[in-house]
């Protein structure tokens, strides 16, 4: 069972610039990634005292991002078990037609409840969700999340990222300081090993060969799901 990574309790008040914000619930989602044979892992707090209502603020374990979402409504909503990445769609909120373009789709399953959120879940359901890059007439970009979880509706979010200085106008605080995601790590790890070895002298090539067929003696390093945990499991 994963474990919470933000600074936020259940039930605290944090002061923000504009206002202050308590902090409701948590819900904690893990994604099996087939090509890694992983699981992922992200974090999504509920928050009221907000304009917007059914605000969350989402903290990804990988790399340490963390997203604001807030409702926008749209006059219809595609199901994101039925998108395509890459593919382009229409739609259209506020009476402004939007080009879609789907960045991301993915599953994951609600792992921990902490608090008390707008909804009622249980541990194992389902969350399908779909991210967009939406494109209006005059160009403008916004970053949107449409998810499915269990029974629950299809719901629609306004997504965007959170660096320190957001963080500090919002929370009074930086919930979650940027991390390096894995990928970088271990490329970083697997260069300076390439570097090592370069620098040694030829002889130690022959204490130890790799034998045909073995797996552990060479290999690459796969990039590590990455999606800001995508998706928010409201």
């Amino acid at each position: 069972m994963s474990s919470t990574r933000a600074r936020l309790t259940v039930g605290e008040v944090v002061q923000g610039r504009e206002r202050s914000l308590r902090v409701e619930g948590c819900l904690l989602f893990l994604l099996w990634d087939d090509e890694d044979r992983k699981f992922y892992t992200w974090e999504e707090w509920q928050l009221s005292g907000t304009h917007h209502g059914d605000t969350w603020v989402e903290v990804d374990h990988d790399d340490g991002a963390v997203f604001l979402y807030e409702p926008m409504h749209f006059a219809e909503l595609l199901d994101p078990r039925t998108v395509v990445v890459g593919q382009h769609y229409t739609l259209v909120s506020g009476g402004i037609v939007y080009d879609a373009r789907v960045t991301e789709v993915g599953r994951g399953t609600l792992d921990r409840i902490l608090g008390r959120t707008t909804c009622r879940l249980k541990r194992g359901q389902q969350l399908d969700y779909a991210d967009f890059v939406l494109t209006d007439a005059a160009g403008r970009r916004t970053a949107v999340t449409i998810d499915r979880l269990g029974r629950r509706g299809l719901l629609s979010y306004r997504k965007q990222r959170l660096k320190s200085a957001a963080q500090r106008r919002m929370f009074g605080k930086v919930i979650s300081p940027p991390g390096v995601p894995r990928a970088v790590v271990l490329s970083a790890l697997g260069l300076v090993t390439v570097v090592v070895a370069g620098a040694m002298p030829r002889g130690c090539d022959q204490e130890r060969r790799c034998e045909e067929g073995e797996e552990d003696c060479a290999g690459t390093t796969r990039p590590v799901y990455g999606g800001g945990g995508g998706g928010v499991g409201k």
